[in-house]
């Protein structure tokens, strides 16, 4: 059964295997007969050439000591015995007649050599030379030793006490051989029986499950590598982990179902044939060899695999190996957030090839170790297992020749991968979001597309140039052009697979991705030149639209029609040439953009429209200039009739002027008023009116109009005017003089205003010599102003602000009666009580209260002047003392109102509050406040 699992009974390049091997046809052949004795022939000549060889050396070696023998020479001394010695070794052997070193023995040398120090070429070349020559003296050596029997010339000279002694013991033991009858002879029967019984290693059962094992199981492998593919081709990592996982489970399965049971037969063999032990305690005994026999063979087991394995993975650091190599590993690249990455990682072809070492060293722990139990019994999963034991040091040699074979051959995809580079500035950028996002396949079998993202340097460079407000066309050509040679130029300039011997390289996805970001970038570039197209063709659009509405306007006034004449005349001039430039440009972007895209069907309507502008101009200008010669021609109708009917209203002002002659009523100045300032308003509106009439015969290339009468009539109402305002002006204020309280009167003010009404009243009087009833009413007005300013001493005595309840007590005793300040007591009042003749009595009290009251205001201002007076306190250093600072203004400040209250102090009218300057005195030159200065 294990013959048909694993059977290899010949080994490789055994030249008797090819003969039995051939196929059934060409044995029956006389070609395969011959081929066979050919084979045979071979070998024999093979062997006389040996045998040959070794009788020269033997006749070189022995020849001169049999000579010496004849002629009677003394016996050599040892040193001239290690002299002939290496002679033969050197002379009688030529170095062609020895093999050369295997270079499977040379790579095994090598691997405990560390990789760093193999670096030195010149040094490996000595090392490796070096090794050759003492290989090929040892070899002679062993041939020279060989032919003396086993035993060199060189070793028996150095023979050490030791050797001595044991030689002289196999001598005695030489003699007691020869003593017969054996006086050990029952003491060796009797061993010879305990050893029949209790050696279990002798016994046929062991011999039967060895002999099973070495004949059937001797090149079983857990995992069969052979199987595992060979240099036609890649395979995936997961493939190979399957496969390999397999082998380890089946190789599992048949440990346990297959030799347990061969194990279990020959067992039970053995008990038919009583070959085992008869008490328990020995067939405990036995049943314990066993185990150690069935694990020391799964130890080897498990050694060969872990190595075979590792041989098989680590094949590609040994170029002229003759092992077997694998086919490789299929490896992709594929873009990750922004990164290419290996798939499958380097980390996770380790990981997962180490694996493999585990599961090995599982499968072998998890076969039943056999007991008596076994002889009767199937085996059981309850049954306790074999422990065969590795040593971790194994296990992680072997582990770490894969991971150095991982570690050298991975420089190649990333070798490979740095080919890529120059288009890192596609897909790189802050890797915060993914920006590879899996799609459903295409007709062109893509699995991968790039959405673009805003965090990928390329893309982001794109929305920064496409948002900038300058529109670059040129800019856009060169960035459409340039990323389509690159969709183009990817797939061209890069093999869609690599063969690195270790690694398969798959770069198909990574190109199609690589294409399809910059598809993507050239479609978003051209996405947005076809939207700034559409956007700058609307606009060409709309101007020439804006263009033609406006030449096809009806202008309402003369004014519009100017104003269109001379936007015509810009449009024709600058606003034109520059559309017509600005399509041109346009046409050239839309012949591009036929060229890489498809319009919509919008678009290749807002196209046409567009250049059919060029066409519908000229006769837009036609209609103009047939709209602009009707127009003109009305407004010039219109311009003249307006201008006779403004005469017609100038002469209806003059006439009204001439009318204010007859106005003389004083009673009636509110009305004369009202009528001079309507009429001044219209001459104002008529000078607007002439300055229009004046533009528009401008405009029509007429010679403008004066209208002098305008002036004439603003001249003649101008002192109408003057004289009705002034008088108006006047009368209202007089109304409220005498309507005041004493008191509340400024003396001065009033004075003034009734002089200067007098004096403006006195120059108009020249403008109405000749106008009687203006002439009465002027003369009315100055009356009037004259009969007001006799009262003017009484105002500038009785209506001072500076007099005091005091004064007024004065002033009553004066009179003879009780004169008392307030709301009843006005001008007017005081006028009616005729107190003219008291008028020089008035005067001292009037002037003692105003420079009483003066002293007054300036004690209020000087308090005044404290309240928004600011001291400013600021911590001095760290003693928790504050000082003021600033003193600089208060002290001035107070020095100006010290001189100030002495002063007062020193006035003959400071009797009435003589006690308040003493109070502000005394504050101002006080201690505490000199103190706080």
């Amino acid at each position: 059964m294990a013959s048909s699992y694993l059977w290899k009974p010949w080994r490789p390049g055994d030249p008797l295997r090819e003969a039995y091997l051939l196929p059934a046809e060409e044995k029956s052949s006389s070609g395969a007969t011959d081929l066979l004795y050919k084979h045979i022939e071979a070998y024999k000549a093979g062997l006389k050439e040996r045998k040959k060889f070794r009788a020269s050396i033997v006749e070189a070696i022995v020849g001169q000591e049999r000579r010496q023998a004849k002629e009677g020479c003394r016996p050599e001394d040892p040193s001239e015995k290690r002299r002939r010695y290496w002679a033969y070794i050197q002379r009688s052997i030529s170095d062609s007649q020895v093999a050369p070193i295997g270079q499977t023995w040379i790579e095994h040398i090598l691997r405990f050599v560390s990789p760093r120090l193999q670096r030195g070429k010149d040094s490996m070349k000595k090392l490796l030379k070096e090794l050759q020559d003492e290989y090929i003296v040892s070899m002679k050596k062993a041939m020279v030793d060989y032919t003396l029997g086993g035993q060199s010339l060189w070793e028996e000279d150095q023979a050490t006490d030791e050797e001595i002694l044991i030689k002289g013991l196999l001598a005695r033991e030489k003699e007691a051989l020869g003593i017969v009858p054996k006086p050990w002879y029952q003491s060796f029967h009797r061993v010879s029986k305990w050893a029949q019984y209790s050696l279990h290693r002798t016994n046929p059962c062991i011999r039967e499950v060895l002999n099973t094992w070495f004949r059937e199981y001797e090149d079983v492998l857990l995992i069969r590598v052979g199987e595992l593919g060979d240099e036609s081709g890649g395979r995936t990592l997961e493939e190979f982990m399957e496969v390999g996982k397999r082998h380890i489970e089946e190789a599992g399965v048949h440990l346990n179902d297959v030799w347990i049971v061969d194990v279990q037969r020959a067992c039970r063999k053995a008990r038919d044939k009583r070959q085992l032990p008869k008490k328990q305690l020995g067939m405990q005994s036995f049943f314990e060899c066993l185990a150690i026999t069935m694990t020391s063979l799964l130890e080897k087991l498990l050694k060969d695999s872990l190595r075979a394995l590792a041989s098989y993975l680590s094949c590609y650091s040994r170029p002229n190996s003759t092992r077997r190599r694998h086919g490789g590993f299929v490896m992709s690249f594929a873009l990750v957030e922004g990164q290419v990455e290996c798939m499958p990682s380097f980390e996770q072809l380790e990981s997962e090839l180490l694996s493999l070492f585990d599961k090995m060293v599982e499968v072998v722990r998890r076969v039943p170790r056999l007991g008596a139990s076994a002889l009767s019994n199937p085996v059981s999963p309850l049954d306790p297992c074999l422990k065969p034991t590795v040593l971790d040091s194994e296990v992680e040699d072997c582990k770490n020749a894969v991971r150095e074979e991982i570690r050298r051959q991975m420089q190649g995809p990333i070798q490979h991968l740095l080919l890529y580079d120059p288009f890192k500035y596609l897909y790189s950028g802050k890797v915060r979001h993914s920006a590879l996002h899996s799609v459903l396949s295409d007709s062109d079998s893509r699995c991968l597309r790039l959405i673009m993202r805003d965090d990928l340097q390329e893309a982001k460079e794109v929305e920064e140039f496409i948002s900038r407000e300058e529109f670059d066309f040129e800019e856009y050509v060169r960035r459409v052009r340039k990323y389509e040679e690159l969709s183009e130029g990817i797939s061209r300039g890069f093999p869609s697979s690599v063969n690195l011997g270790f690694f398969h390289v798959r770069c198909r996805e990574l190109i199609l991705v690589l294409e399809d970001i910059a598809r993507e970038l050239k479609e978003r570039v051209l996405a947005h030149l076809t939207h700034q197209h559409h956007s700058l063709m609307e606009k060409l659009c709309e101007e020439y639209g804006e263009v033609a509405q406006r030449a096809l306007s009806t202008p309402p006034n003369t004014e519009d029609l100017m104003e269109l004449k001379n936007y015509m005349k810009h449009a024709e001039s600058f606003i034109l040439p520059r559309l017509e430039s600005q399509l041109r440009a346009s046409v050239e972007r839309m012949y591009f953009l036929n060229e890489h895209t498809v319009f919509t069907t919008s678009d290749i309507r807002l196209n046409n429209q567009t250049i059919q502008w060029t066409f519908r101009i000229p006769a837009v200008f036609q209609e103009h200039e047939a709209i602009v010669e009707q127009k003109r021609h009305e407004y010039e109708q219109a311009l003249k009739h307006r201008r006779d009917r403004f005469v017609e209203e100038l002469e209806s002002y003059d006439a009204q002027v001439e009318e204010l002659k007859t106005y003389g009523e004083i009673g009636e100045l509110p009305l004369y008023l009202k009528k001079a300032r309507n009429l001044s308003e219209k001459l104002k509106s008529a000078g607007d009116r002439v300055g229009s009439f004046n533009k528009e015969e401008k405009a029509f290339g007429w010679d403008t109009t004066q209208y002098p009468l305008r002036e004439q009539i603003v001249e003649k109402l101008d002192p109408f005017l003057r004289l009705y305002e002034a008088s108006m002006e006047f009368l209202g204020k007089q109304r409220g003089w005498l309507d005041t309280p004493a008191g509340s009167h400024d003396p001065p003010g009033i004075e003034d205003e009734v002089n200067n009404t007098r004096k403006t009243l006195h120059k108009l009087e020249k403008h109405f010599t000749n106008i009687r009833a203006t002439t009465q009413l002027l003369q009315s007005m100055k009356g009037k102003i004259e009969e007001f300013r006799e009262h003017l001493p009484l105002i500038h005595t009785l209506c001072n602000p500076g007099l005091r309840d005091r004064h007024w007590e004065r002033v009553s005793e004066i009179v003879g009666y009780t004169l008392e300040p307030g709301h009843d007591l006005t001008l007017a009042k005081l006028i009616d009580l005729s107190l003219d003749e008291y008028i020089g009595k008035f005067k001292a009290i009037s002037d003692s209260a105003t420079k009483e009251h003066a002293l007054e205001k300036a004690m209020a201002d000087m308090i005044a002047g404290w309240a928004d007076m600011q001291f400013t306190l600021k911590p001095y250093r760290e003693t928790g003392t504050y000082v003021l600072v600033g003193v600089d203004d208060v002290q001035l400040l107070l020095d100006d109102h010290i001189v100030k209250t002495q002063t007062t102090r020193g006035s003959p009218y400071v009797k009435p509050f003589k006690e308040q300057v003493r109070c502000v005195s005394s504050a101002n030159i006080s201690p505490g406040a000199q103190r706080i200065i």
